[in-house]
């Protein structure tokens, strides 16, 4: 108990270490940058033995890093609804792919509400999961997505970056998001074989509890050499995201732009016998999150050690760049402002996809996360904790030693579960029969 009293102390000390931001004279461009299934725990940012991301690394070193950020729910499109409304899953009920926002008063999504601002909208995405007929384009005058299969992290950039010449001198929001590294691990060479197993990478996931070799049917998976190949789809991810960043330092632009890098999920890699992502365990939620201010703000670069989640990207640059959102955006936002040392909130909620038309199947979870303790809510079983100061792998249940604990978390948990059920909203309707075969191909429908 002694620990979560110190830790909720810590949460109310300003920034923890980060300078105060000087708010925007006026309201200036964006970048987000997201990258599909990118696990931080891979990142020499976030302490990776491997150098998987240089890029990533140096544009790092010039931002804000935040430590602890998880994602609401860890698929593609309800990850990314989240980040451009700034609400849970649980309010825009885009609950797994295949689903269509469809945004209306008090449920806006960014580009929507700059664009109707005069800002320059454009994305340039990488994959059918957010094409444009998932809704989530709304509010974008122009949305690059592949009519075929995904795109590689190259192609991406080279429309990034010709969608940046097309800006004028007005402020403009763009969207870049890079598909790699999602399965099936196939990086291009040179980085098909930039890693290998004798660099410390049985030690990294044996020290994850995770086992070398898992079998289905007649597969047998050598863990070792996903994790490689995972990395090395990084690794070229990681190439071509430096692309992008050189040619907006070259153009100028990079200075006077407020740029956000971060991922809308992780990847299980076997980790607790789950290889692809969906589910609530860290290694699927906890994701990159590093916001470079634009130069005008004068924020020295730090690493901020507060729990967030991705809800918090909206209202962060709001009131950092002073963006003209309309007051119903702010009742809008689920999130916090993550430069406001004064806001105390010790957990954040994640939930576990809906893979079926029903909703929920058996066995499927919410999970409350903090600093210090993990909660599992469980469908069909008692809650379980987890102890992430000594645990951070979440191996060991230690509800039944823990009872107090448990009953104090479980308590904020159905509190803020209960903020969150009056605002639940219809059943959203189904993509196109063509963007469904799109799906399929990728293993996202049955």
């Amino acid at each position: 108990m002694r620990r979560l009293v110190l830790a909720l102390l810590a949460l109310c000390a300003c920034r923890e270490g980060a300078d105060a931001p000087r708010r925007s004279a006026k309201p200036g461009s964006i970048v987000l940058v997201t990258i599909d299934t990118l696990r931080a725990d891979h990142l020499p940012t976030y302490g990776y033995f491997r150098d998987t991301a240089p890029n990533i690394d140096r544009f790092a070193k010039e931002a804000i890093v935040f430590e602890r950020t998880m994602t609401p729910m860890a698929t593609t499109l309800p990850a990314h609804t989240s980040i451009m409304t700034g609400t849970l899953p649980r309010r825009h009920e885009i609950v797994r792919n295949g689903l269509v926002f469809e945004s209306e008063p008090g449920l806006r999504t960014a580009a929507e509400m700059l664009e109707a601002e005069g800002y320059q909208t454009a994305a340039v995405v990488s994959a059918s999961p957010i094409a444009d007929g998932t809704g989530i384009s709304a509010g974008f005058q122009h949305y690059d997505d592949p009519e075929d299969g995904p795109r590689l992290g190259a192609i991406t950039t080279d429309l990034a970056m010709t969608q940046l010449e097309r800006f004028d001198d007005r402020p403009f929001f763009l969207w870049v998001h890079y598909w790699d590294p999602h399965d099936p691990y196939e990086p291009p060479e040179p980085y098909d074989a930039k890693f290998d197993k004798e660099d410390g990478i049985r030690e990294f996931v044996e020290g994850t509890g995770t086992k070398l070799f898992h079998e289905i049917g007649n597969v047998v998976f050598d863990v070792l050499e996903i994790n490689n190949r995972y990395d090395g789809e990084i690794a070229y991810m990681d190439e071509h995201l430096g692309r992008l960043l050189d040619a907006m330092r070259r153009s100028g632009r990079y200075e006077d732009t407020t740029i956000v890098v971060t991922a809308d999920h992780g990847e299980g890699l076997w980790q607790h016998d789950w290889h692809d992502h969906g589910r609530i365990y860290n290694e699927e939620i906890f994701v990159p999150l590093i916001v470079k201010p634009a130069g005008a703000l004068e924020i020295a670069p730090s690493r901020v050690g507060r729990i967030a989640t991705t809800i918090d990207i909206l209202p962060t640059l709001g009131r950092l760049l002073d963006l003209p959102f309309p007051a119903e955006a702010w009742r809008q936002f689920e999130g916090i402002d993550l430069f406001d040392g004064s806001i105390v909130r010790p957990y954040v909620i994640s939930e576990r996809v809906h893979r079926h038309r029903e909703g929920w199947e058996p066995g499927d979870k919410r999970a409350l996360t903090g600093l210090d303790y993990k909660l599992f809510e469980l469908s069909d079983a008692p809650f379980q904790l987890f102890d992430l100061e000594k645990d951070p792998h979440e191996l060991n249940d230690v509800a039944a030693a823990m009872p107090d604990v448990q009953l104090k978390l479980e308590r904020y948990f159905r509190g803020r579960m209960a903020q969150y059920a009056a605002s639940q909203r219809k059943t959203r309707k189904e993509v196109s029969a063509d963007l469904v075969e799109k799906l399929r191909s990728l293993g996202y429908v049955q």
